[in-house]
């Protein structure tokens, strides 16, 4: 989930419908928020994103992440086994 207009990402497990989560999330946060990217897995998944990121970790689970820094890591993702693939 990314906050509109500024370089944080939410990077979290949701157990269920992820529009409700975004939703349940919105109501406390000052900037509007969109879903960029879905990856298929669970909270073994969610650890491995965070300690990825952990260097950018802001407060929580979210994070400052810039486009080349992301797109970089995705990268990473994609060629490694972490059970992570995403849409």
């Amino acid at each position: 989930i990314k906050a509109k207009d500024w370089n944080f990402y939410k990077i979290g497990y949701a157990s269920k419908s992820i529009k409700k989560r975004v939703k349940s999330i919105q109501t406390s946060c000052p900037f509007k928020l969109k879903v960029i990217k879905k990856i298929n897995g669970g909270f073994y998944q969610e650890t491995i994103l965070h300690t990825l990121f952990k260097s950018k970790q802001q407060q929580g689970e979210w994070f400052k992440l810039d486009n080349q820094y992301l797109k970089i890591n995705l990268k990473i993702i994609k060629k490694n086994e972490y059970g992570i693939n995403g849409e």
